[in-house]
């Protein structure tokens, strides 16, 4: 039967333990959601028009892996708009991206890593709880050491998931989601979902241990997506 629904079941004690489970961890990403987010809104903050937004945010994203940069880049391309070149690329995990682009520093990414750049992003605070509040994911666009714009993401949930939350939640199993997502934003989800449950803001080297902290405590825990 598991074979039929295409689930892998490696032996007999891996059904035992989960008769047994006492609380389930979702990833939200591609779990929850499916994994196919959409640019939703972009929001100057100065004089950077929003298409030159759009274009630093997608350019220092060009061969992302990660579903929220794959959408960037596709709204940019949408617009047909020419993505340049960028030098010095690094990919900061938890924080977001970075490179030069047309001679200059970009930056796009989370509070976290503008706070690490020294960057003020008090303009932006207001634009962004809103978003994320409607349960999207803001970005904060940097150019040249200044905060440029806001670029607002959005993914659909799962149509199944909430029916796959209320059964579990029926035979009580705790549930939670874990997400290095805005706190703002991942409640927001997860209120739609019926979680009550919510660890946002973790750095993916994180989750294993917070996955391990749950276990010290006495819980039987599944991770259900790829988090860990």
């Amino acid at each position: 039967k598991g074979a039929e629904a295409s689930i892998l079941i490696r032996g007999a004690e891996v059904l035992e333990r989960a008769e047994k489970l006492t609380t389930v961890v979702f990833d939200k990403t591609g779990t929850l959601t499916r994994g196919e987010p959409n640019v939703t809104d972009i929001i100057a903050i100065g004089r950077l028009p929003e298409a030159d937004i759009l274009r630093t945010a997608a350019a220092v994203e060009v061969g992302s892996e990660h579903p929220l940069g794959e959408a960037i880049v596709r709204a940019a391309q949408q617009r047909e708009l020419v993505l340049p070149k960028v030098e010095s690329f690094e990919a900061i995990p938890g924080h977001g991206t970075r490179g030069t682009v047309d001679d200059k520093g970009a930056l796009l990414g989370n509070r976290r890593l503008f706070s690490r750049e020294g960057i003020e992003i008090g303009s932006a605070e207001e634009i962004m709880a809103k978003l994320e509040a409607q349960g999207k994911t803001a970005m904060l666009v940097g150019l040249n050491g200044n905060l440029a714009g806001v670029v607002a993401v959005a993914d659909t949930l799962k149509p199944e998931a909430k029916d796959a939350i209320a059964e579990l939640v029926k035979e009580n199993v705790e549930v939670i989601m874990l997400t290095g997502d805005n706190r703002r934003t991942a409640e927001a989800i997860a209120n739609t979902l019926g979680i009550k449950r919510v660890i946002a803001e973790v750095l993916p080297s994180d989750k294993a241990e917070v996955i391990q902290d749950l276990q010290k405590q006495g819980k039987s825990v599944a991770m259900v997506g790829d988090g860990v």
